[in-house]
């Protein structure tokens, strides 16, 4: 039974988050050396190298992360096969695009980094060995597309946020609409129906400034028998329900946050509730708090924080690496920032590059802050899209690549058992110089060259300084040097 007493109201203590502990393993001096290297290479452009997240926190931390906990099975998988979609760490939510790396290490290397982060930054986990990577890696050989939270949480499990209160079933309801008091929401058309596996109430999936109604719908478990208080924040207006009952309502204009409590007698177990909330004015705000001794959220923090521009540029001397996903690339695309401000995308697929553009790099926002989902557009509004083909017109089998004194990466593919050839790009004001090296260790070969057709900023290409492109080159046994010129028009 439920009744509503609002003089009643009694203070809590706050909530902690409990991990269940897992087993440490020391993780021997060489294994770290190795690791620590390749996560400064392949990692920390985006988790930072304090494993707290680039930018600022805007990607998500490493450090005492509860996807790193118990067996690496599941960070190994991530590792293969990238992430997409909504995750939660550490209580934060965020919704990007991690690329899969499986292509691009070998099975010591990622290894080696897993051993790092678990054994780092307060992660207390066993050594990974190149042999669980293997096993892992054939298990799941035959999947193309990255993973999503639920699916990694069905097959391998997270470890539980025992301080959590708000069930996983949460469902959001968006509206459109200008109202100058609280609707019947169940009058209205529904905009926009999403499923909040994280569990917490939050105004980080809007992007509406306002004009807007959002209703969650959901289950708050209660840990033993007591009198509850809750208390709602908002601008503008809000109604929590509990068990089919009206708990608190704030209704009418407001511009400015204002609060109201009240106290609720409750049995242990899970309670229905239906929290709905409507923003005209303008800089909406809305947050919920439960307790009986003191207030702990049950929402994401009142403030919410405007999207803005993450422009990413290359350093003076040195190239900078983006691992998210680029429009006009594919999963397995690397963007690059060199200095001077002349950037490509590079197909680790078809071993050529994609895309080829001046100025701005990459606003990096879409994937930083909030739900930006999808792929995300080159910075420039002028650039030049070319044809993803390899430029000897067949099948290549990407190795790895490995950065210079620069970080200029140099990509190193195969063509056929006998054929290892290394690509690298350099910059100019006028564009880029490419320098192919070809390493045959069979027989005299004569490979075809297939300049890719383009798109959009009209560029001049050619091999080896000619203004004639030969349509093919002799490989002899050895080594052999190919120049291609990419000049902007």
């Amino acid at each position: 039974m439920l009744s509503i007493d609002h003089k009643r109201l009694i203070s809590l203590s706050a909530c902690t988050t409990l991990f269940a502990p897992a087993l440490y393993a020391k993780v021997d001096g060489d294994t770290l050396k190795r690791g620590k290297e390749s996560y400064a290479m392949y990692c920390a452009a985006c988790h930072g190298e304090n494993g707290k997240g680039a930018g600022e926190g805007n990607f998500p931390p490493l450090a005492g992360s509860n996807w790193l906990k118990g067996k690496p099975d599941r960070a190994i998988q991530v590792v293969l096969h990238g992430l997409d979609g909504e995750v939660t760490v550490n209580r934060k939510r965020y919704n990007l695009a991690m690329p899969p790396q499986g292509q691009t290490l070998n099975d010591q290397q990622i290894a080696d980094v897993l051993s790092f982060v678990r054994s780092s930054w307060g992660n207390k986990e066993a050594a990974v060995t190149s042999e669980q990577v293997e096993i892992a890696r054939k298990s799941t050989e035959s999947r193309k597309t990255p993973w999503t939270q639920a699916e990694i949480e069905k097959r391998y499990g997270l470890p539980i946020n025992k301080s959590k209160v708000v069930k996983d079933n949460l469902i959001m309801h968006t509206y459109e609409g200008k109202w100058n008091k609280l609707p019947d929401f169940t009058e209205l058309e529904v905009a926009a129906t999403e499923e909040e596996h994280s569990g917490y109430i939050s105004l980080q999936n809007i992007y509406e400034e306002k004009n807007f109604g959002v209703v969650w719908e959901g289950e708050i478990l209660i840990r033993s028998d007591h009198t509850y208080k809750f208390a709602l924040e908002c601008t503008d207006g809000a109604r929590f329900v509990l068990d089919g009952h009206e708990v608190i309502k704030l209704d009418g204009l407001s511009a400015k946050a204002r609060q109201k409590q009240g106290g609720v007698t409750l049995k242990k177990g899970w309670h229905k509730f239906r929290l709905e909330y409507f923003n005209v004015s303008g800089d909406p705000q809305i947050r919920l708090s439960m307790g009986i001794g003191g207030l702990s959220l049950i929402s994401d923090p009142l403030e919410r924080v405007a999207p803005q521009k993450i422009i990413l540029s290359a350093e003076e001397q040195k190239a900078r690496l983006y691992r998210h996903f680029v429009a006009g690339g594919t999963p397995y695309t690397l963007s690059i920032a060199y200095p001077g401000k002349i950037n490509l995308a590079y197909d680790t697929q078809s071993c050529s590059p994609v895309i080829m553009w001046k100025g701005d790099f990459i606003d990096a926002s879409r994937h930083w802050n909030g739900r930006g989902k999808g792929w995300q557009n080159v910075a420039s509004s002028s650039s030049t899209r070319l044809e993803s083909k390899n430029l000897f017109g067949q099948s290549a089998q990407f190795k790895s690549y490995k950065l210079d004194e620069n970080r200029f990466p140099i990509f190193v593919y195969t063509l056929g058992e006998e054929i290892t050839v290394s690509d690298q790009f350099t910059p100019s004001s006028k564009g880029f110089e490419r320098s192919l090296t070809i390493k045959n260790t069979g027989a005299l070969r004569t490979l075809p060259i297939h300049l890719q057709s383009m798109k959009g900023a009209g560029m001049d290409v050619h091999c080896n300084e000619d203004t004639q492109t030969p349509d093919e080159i002799r490989v002899e046994p050895g080594v052999t040097s190919l120049k291609v010129n990419y000049i902007w028009k």
